[in-house]
């Protein structure tokens, strides 16, 4: 008498009775399994409540006549073939996720460079002074062009991480990381146009135009990075992180208060020495004005560097999620 098998992969075998308790080999997809005999297949153990399966032991009600995780059918001894798509949604679903992790990988790579180019800056004037000379000088030049090079590259890093980025799964989040990502170009563009007016003198004989184009390249670079961060604390709240999402909230209204504030106290701060200078003590706090611009570029400095910080810290706690979102399957 001979033992109907299925394989995993679907092959149809026939094996005969006396192989029983034995292994044989799929010859399409070479797995091995173990023939079973056919009173194997009658029936699974049964208990009070529930019956497990004779193959791979899982628990089911005492009802069921199929097992849902390995697909036996009790009656017959045979496995049934199902293809569940939801499965595939899973799998195209992590893969999206995995393109955005790489997006922000280059994001995160982006803000590292913005971090590290001052402080290679001010080490290669410090070794060219203490070297001096020609030498020392053509260091510190070539210190200056590397890291001149390595800003201008942070634009280009962000665009190519938003366009990774672009893979999200959900229609809201992916248009705001795209308009993101065009206002990026555009701000990449125009600084490059401005770069290129400088060199070539257009913008001496139009000052006023320069100023212009400054102030809507830094428009367009601010707007680029509220939608970025928005488009952060969407992805937060798709994979139910409520507390990533509320820290890129935080984070938004931080920058919007560094944007904001520092020119606000200047302006004040001006108007208070132009009202002084009036009354005639305009000599006396000409000292003064320099000392407090000083300390208010100081204190700016150091909150842009923690405001930096926060934003890696965002983005590596939101592709450890999505790694352990991936990992999860």
């Amino acid at each position: 008498m001979a033992i109907a098998l299925q394989c995993k992969c679907g092959q149809q075998l026939q094996v005969q009775e006396e192989h029983a308790g034995k292994q044989v080999q799929c010859p399409v997809c070479q797995a091995v399994m173990v023939v079973s005999a056919p009173e194997a297949f009658t029936a699974a153990t049964v208990t009070n409540e529930f019956k497990h399966c004779p193959d791979c032991g899982n628990r089911l009600p005492r009802e069921a006549v199929v097992c849902v995780n390995c697909g036996l059918d009790f009656q017959t001894g045979k496995r049934l073939q199902t293809k569940v798509k939801k499965s595939a949604k899973k799998a195209e679903h992590s893969g999206n996720l995995a393109q955005v992790q790489r997006g922000l990988a280059f994001h995160y790579a982006r803000l590292i460079i913005f971090l590290a180019s001052p402080v290679v800056l001010l080490l290669g004037l410090a070794v060219g002074g203490v070297a001096g000379g020609l030498a020392g000088g053509a260091l510190a030049s070539l210190i200056g062009i590397l890291v001149a090079l390595a800003l201008l590259s942070t634009p280009v890093l962000g665009i190519i991480g938003s366009i990774l980025c672009a893979s999200v799964p959900g229609k809201s989040a992916r248009s705001m990381i795209l308009v993101s990502m065009s206002m990026d170009t555009a701000s990449f563009g125009l600084g490059l146009a401005i770069i290129l007016f400088s060199v070539t003198g257009v913008l001496s004989d139009a000052p006023g135009l320069g100023l212009a184009l400054q102030f809507v390249q830094f428009a367009l670079s601010v707007a680029a990075w509220v939608l970025f961060m928005t488009f952060l604390r969407r992805l937060a709240r798709s994979m139910e992180e409520w507390g990533l999402a509320d820290e890129a909230g935080s984070i938004i209204w931080f920058g919007a208060l560094l944007v904001l504030v520092p020119p606000l106290v200047m302006a004040v701060f001006s108007l208070f020495l132009t009202l002084v200078a009036g009354r005639g003590g305009g000599a006396a706090l000409a000292g003064t004005r320099t000392i407090v611009i000083l300390v208010l570029a100081f204190v700016q400095l150091i909150l842009l560097i923690k405001f930096a910080f926060q934003q890696l810290e965002l983005i590596r706690d939101l592709r450890r999620v999505i790694a352990q979102r991936m990992a999860a399957g």
